[in-house]
């Protein structure tokens, strides 16, 4: 393939409509077409940041078939309602994972407020935000008082990235009642 040239060119609805071809995607720059990058025919190692290049669309393939992306979180210790996790606090660090192929999904971690509320857990890295394929960040799990009840959380992971079918996605963890607690006191 001869050498394409590095100027730069700007994309007029005939070309957004030859790049996007009926996908659902708005696309205002070639730079912006590389975020859908499977979907829409792009090969990212051409992508050259802040540009919109000729150069850019090497091995562009318009019949490209779009991605599906499935979102989730590893390392959140194994708990149930039946056998929840002991009283004492703990922290632990915990991965978000996209798949099949990262590309430019990104995501976001939260706590839900149900039932127990979300004050006796906390992200004390503050990287819950803007993640990204195998990215960590720690969740901090405060111990349950002596004498109370046992109580779950619901750890939140979302993404508006194109082609994410399962955002957001809820993940529970348990705790178990403080040592003395007592199912028949109010």
């Amino acid at each position: 393939m001869p050498n394409l040239p590095t100027n730069n060119l700007s994309l007029k609805d005939d070309i957004k409509v030859a790049i996007d071809d009926g996908d659902v995607q708005n696309i205002q720059s070639l730079s912006e077409a590389f975020q859908y990058a499977n979907s829409d025919g792009f090969d990212v190692t051409y992508n050259v940041a802040g540009t919109d290049n000729m150069s850019e669309f090497q091995n562009y393939n318009h019949d490209a078939v779009a991605v599906t992306y499935s979102i989730g979180l590893s390392g959140i210790p194994a708990s149930s309602s039946s056998s929840p996790r002991a009283a004492i606090g703990e922290t632990f660090t915990i991965t978000f994972n996209v798949s099949p192929d990262p590309n430019s999904v990104v995501g976001s971690c939260s706590f839900v407020n149900f039932g127990d509320g979300t004050s006796w857990a906390s992200f004390p890295n503050g990287g819950n935000t803007g993640v990204s394929d195998g990215d960590t960040f720690q969740v901090t799990i405060a111990g349950n008082a002596i004498d109370g009840a046992p109580r779950a959380i619901k750890i939140r992971i979302s993404s508006g990235s194109a082609g994410v079918t399962n955002s957001p996605r809820d993940y529970e963890y348990y705790q178990a009642a403080g040592r003395d607690y007592d199912p028949n006191q109010p």
